[in-house]
């Protein structure tokens, strides 16, 4: 049984806030077939540099996409991976573009000034989630609950608002679709108390921050 899901892989490349404008430069120098630096985009200036598009050609490999890279003042991220011609990516395919861009234009152009490739995980489970404690509570919850009826039982109930009260306390980045995700394709949990159970996260965690906000 599987205990990870796969999810889009954020990228970010970071060094010498003195050598943003060398980067943006080594970046467009090693943009080689099938990548190129696109140009045809009007310059989009933010406040901590200039918005840079790379575009990849399409082949048998991996379809034409294109990725948006977001300054900042220490390097850029990746700010989404657009298709050119399909209307989505799956998560596997992102992933593939993200790591052969990495491969054959970020690493190289990024070790040349002494930048730092930051590629996040492929595959995460609720541990990259969560506490161990808090991942715990999630587990023992999932596992012992009755899935028709998901947190309606006392015991379940006392179960989950323990997890609740756990990804509150450490102030979870963990939205509700890597929850959801975790809960359906990992332990199996139908589709619609899946989601019953996320409107209840969603709830909790904004009804504790205010409550928290209130003190």
């Amino acid at each position: 049984m599987k205990s990870s899901i796969e999810v889009f892989q954020d990228l970010h490349i970071t060094g010498p806030a003195t050598q943003m404008t060398s980067l943006g430069k080594e970046l467009s120098d090693y943009a080689v077939a099938p990548w190129r630096y696109v140009m045809d985009e009007p310059v989009q200036e933010q406040e901590d540099g200039i918005i840079m598009f790379m575009e990849r050609s399409e082949d048998a490999t991996l379809p034409g996409a294109r990725i948006v890279l977001w300054p900042s003042l220490v390097g850029y991220s990746v700010l989404n991976v657009v298709p050119t011609k399909r209307s989505s990516l799956d998560y596997a395919t992102y992933n593939s573009l993200i790591q052969e861009f990495v491969q054959l234009v970020a690493t190289p152009a990024s070790c040349k000034l002494d930048f730092e490739i930051q590629l996040s995980k492929q595959h995460q489970s609720i541990e990259d989630w969560f506490s161990p404690p808090t991942a715990q509570a999630l587990q023992s919850f999932s596992r012992l609950a009755n899935k028709s009826t998901g947190a309606s039982h006392p015991l379940d109930q006392g179960r989950w608002i323990d997890f609740l009260m756990g990804a509150h306390a450490e102030h979870s980045k963990a939205d509700s679709d890597l929850v959801y995700r975790w809960l359906h394709e990992v332990e199996r949990w139908p589709e619609d108390t899946a989601h019953d159970l996320l409107k209840d996260y969603d709830f909790a965690l904004s009804l504790l921050a205010r409550y928290d906000e209130s003190r």
